[in-house]
């Protein structure tokens, strides 16, 4: 009877695999990738790496190093060119202009996509101990809309996904007890997301003081907390401090990338938003038709996005007058004041004195704005179906991502409440991520998507939690 349940196991994994697979096969094509994608970048990155040993985005023979952007998804494709002759046949333009070659680094995104769904199926399963319920994170999981489509683009937030899920199951069997061997995961794995998304450059402050603080409410043996903190910080600094000491080496500073003034400096745009702008935000970035058709023209007027219209300057493509184009033109006559090779050192330190004085020169309109900027970063999933492009909506995005974030803080609130820790790692890496994004960037639903699994397994750990209270209750044990 054993081995006949492990065999449906196995069967029914292979069959989610299949699935994937066949799901992928219905769009993943050599149709070129948007110009300015993300993609280019990590692209033209593997192949200097391959070709001329250099990690550096520009074109051309004698190139400069840079770090313009993290290096995980670069490596990544980097070791694809050398194991496929298809892709070290050509060079990083004709794979950007599409064809096999696209195609392959398509498909190559897969395993990620699977082993992150897999992670989340597991998570839910050692929390819960409920095989249904680790099943549904499978699904959700792995035929997540926005997952694929990063996968389909080749942008980084499926990756990001992975080390998140990996780290927030380490940090969990931590709490719980765990060895030695969780802090090394934990360690490596917050490495990984820092070298993929430089925005969880902090996070790992964060769960240390969360694990001292608990060490010294004696959830740890003394002498075991040490020892697991020193392997988490030698894990993590063997990878990030590599990385920090390269870029020092070539630019004179210790950092991630050179992104993060630009991220800021947009941020403090959007804090100039007028009273009507503000109130107009939460319509606007409410991803539901009948809020944009009905709601916004009845409120703000059926021309609220054309030129001198009452939320014109909230679009992403206004570029004249909107918030986004006015910081990216802000660092465009910093190019053009000191070259294109500066954007990692100068640009990015000028950009951040931008935004910080930006800021500070109007700090509770800052805090003010952060609430329809956090209620934009909600949105994170799209819908779920079995085919590109996904035509068969099941539940709206409003209703999928509100579920996710509400199951997230009511655990978090939980593990609080009742000081069960277990519970609250659960949401740490999520709540810090969330936090980040809603203060200090335009929080674009797309920077949270690395939480989809996190959120999956939040969700599904309040459904179990509440359905094992009503039952219970229903015995009388909390009559």
């Amino acid at each position: 009877m054993k081995h006949a349940k492990l065999l449906l196991h196995i069967i029914l994994c292979v069959l989610f695999v299949l699935l994937v697979v066949w799901n992928a096969a219905q769009v993943f094509d050599g149709r070129p990738l948007q110009k300015g994608n993300d993609a280019s970048y990590h692209i033209r990155t593997g192949y200097n790496l391959i070709n001329h040993g250099t990690y550096s985005y520009r074109l051309g023979e004698n190139l400069k190093p840079d770090a313009y952007r993290e290096p995980t998804m670069a490596a990544y494709i980097a070791m694809l060119i050398t194991a496929s002759s298809t892709l070290g046949s050509v060079d990083a333009e004709t794979t950007l202009a599409g064809g096999d070659g696209l195609e392959i680094l398509r498909y190559a995104q897969l395993p990620i996509l699977i082993l992150t769904a897999f992670g989340a199926m597991y998570f839910v399963y050692l929390i819960t101990k409920n095989f249904f319920c680790s099943y549904v994170a499978l699904l959700l999981t792995g035929f997540s809309y926005s997952l694929f489509f990063s996968a389909w683009s080749i942008n980084t937030e499926h990756m990001a996904a992975l080390f998140v899920i990996s780290a927030t199951i380490s940090l969990y069997e931590i709490v719980k007890g765990g060895g030695k061997k969780y802090f090394a995961f934990l360690g490596v794995s917050l490495a990984l997301l820092v070298l993929t998304k430089a925005v969880f450059m902090y996070l790992i402050v964060f769960v240390l003081i969360f694990l001292v603080v608990l060490g010294l409410a004696g959830k740890f043996v003394k002498k075991e907390i040490v020892t697991g903190l020193v392997i988490l910080l030698a894990a993590y600094f063997a990878f990030v401090g590599s990385w920090m000491v390269r870029n020092y080496i070539h630019f004179g500073k210790f950092y991630i990338s050179g992104r993060g003034g630009n991220i800021l400096s947009i941020r403090a745009e959007y804090d100039m938003m007028n009273s009507r702008e503000y109130f107009g935000s939460f319509l606007f970035w409410t991803p539901d038709n009948y809020v944009r058709k009905k709601l916004i023209p009845r409120f703000f007027g059926e021309k609220a996005f054309h030129p001198g219209g009452a939320l014109e300057r909230l679009l992403r493509n206004n570029y004249k007058t909107g918030y986004l184009r006015q910081a990216t033109n802000k660092r465009k006559e910093l190019i053009a004041a000191y070259g294109t090779g500066m954007e990692t050192t100068v640009i990015d330190k000028e950009m951040r004195r931008y935004a910080r004085n930006k800021i500070l020169s109007h700090p509770f309109r800052h805090i003010f704005v952060t609430l329809p900027i956090a209620w934009k970063g909600l949105f994170v999933e799209d819908r779920y179906s079995l085919s590109v492009p996904f035509s068969m909506v099941l539940v709206s995005s409003v209703g999928i991502s509100l579920s996710y974030f509400a199951s997230l803080f009511f655990l978090a609130g939980l593990g609080i409440k009742r000081r069960k820790w277990d519970l609250f790692a659960i949401a740490l890496p999520a709540l810090y991520l969330y936090g980040v994004n809603s203060f200090f960037t335009h929080n674009i639903p797309r920077y949270n998507q690395p939480l989809i699994p996190v959120l999956v397994v939040a969700l599904l750990t309040v459904a179990h939690l509440l359905i094992s209270r009503k039952n219970c209750s229903r015995q009388g044990e909390y009559a």
